[in-house]
């Protein structure tokens, strides 16, 4: 035993910091980045929100579909997306790489990360997300901004 502390201490004094009972999250796949984001992506677009966790954009506002209807009138939505893999601009990379800082630096556990994507699966229950439910849940990634960007 004498032993043991013996060399704790000299870990200790030479500046390496020993944390006892946390495993270091493993490395997030491109894929569950990609599917958080996605998902993220989908709720913004169905409630014409744009989404900015501790001021970072999360999402690209994609512009504006315009859709006419039988009647003549058109109506405008605004687009919301997450950028793809395929996507090799500088705007891409970098809201890939926020949401991947965020998740890695965040207090999150991996489990969460993978599987909150699932529950979004659901239309319905995308509809039904406010966007104070979606902070609370997500809130161990940082303080979460919404921004309109419906048409009027």
């Amino acid at each position: 035993m004498k032993s043991l502390v013996i060399s704790v201490s000299c870990l200790l004094f030479i500046g390496i910091t020993i944390v006892i009972g946390q495993k270091p999250k493993p490395p997030l796949s491109n894929a569950e980045v990609n599917r958080l984001g996605s998902k993220l992506a989908d709720w913004a677009a169905n409630h014409q929100q744009t989404i900015r966790i501790n001021g970072k954009p999360i999402n690209i506002d994609g512009g504006v579909m315009w859709t006419m209807y039988g009647d003549g009138h058109c109506r405008g939505t605004a687009m919301v997306k997450w950028p793809s893999d395929r996507e090799d601009d500088e705007t891409a990379k970098e809201v890939r790489y926020i949401l991947r800082k965020l998740i890695e630096e965040s207090s999150c556990s991996s489990v969460l990360v993978s599987l909150y994507p699932s529950k979004l699966d659901n239309i319905e229950d995308l509809k039904e997300l406010t966007a104070e439910q979606l902070a609370q849940e997500l809130n161990c990634l940082g303080r979460f901004e919404f921004t309109s960007v419906a048409i009027k």
